[in-house]
């Protein structure tokens, strides 16, 4: 398998197809459930945060699969010294506004699997919002896992 980098990885989920039943020379039919080989991370933004332009992400974009989980799922492993970043940006029409019953503004990120290493937010004058290097700490701490999907939701203190 190959992982292409494109201008922005961050939009583009990569699946994993596992097979529960091995015994296709029997001629039975086979069953490939899809997992996500990517953390698929939905964050969604409160209206505490009032407009938001532009959100930045950085994580790592290198490293290997290497075998399965238990599970089926890729593992994906990193040496120390292949830890590079990618930077991606998801402006004003990458960003869902006000779903019915939960106003606020939500984006989904598909990541290697390890940490998001940066992320800021912008208003739509370009400014960056206060507090964003506080979410940018608290986010960084988080481990995501391929085939995992994962909701943050982020409000003001």
């Amino acid at each position: 398998m190959i992982y292409d980098q494109t201008a922005n990885s961050m939009k583009q989920d990569l699946l994993w197809g596992v097979s529960t039943k091995n015994d296709c020379a029997a001629k039975n039919d086979v069953v490939i459930t899809m997992y996500h080989a990517l953390a698929k991370v939905n964050i969604f933004f409160d209206k505490s945060w009032g407009d938001i332009g532009t959100v930045m992400f950085s994580a790592y974009t290198a490293g290997r699969f290497t075998g399965t989980d238990t599970d089926g799922i890729p593992k994906w492993e990193f040496n120390d010294g292949d830890k590079t970043t990618f930077n991606a940006e998801f402006g004003y029409d990458d960003l869902l506004r006000d779903d019915p019953g939960n106003p606020g503004t939500s984006l989904t990120v598909f990541i290697l699997p390890g940490n998001i290493t940066g992320f800021q937010m912008f208003n739509f004058s370009g400014n960056k919002i206060d507090g964003s290097d506080d979410i940018s700490n608290e986010i960084q701490k988080k481990t995501f896992e391929a085939g995992k999907p994962y909701k943050l939701t982020i409000r003001r203190a």
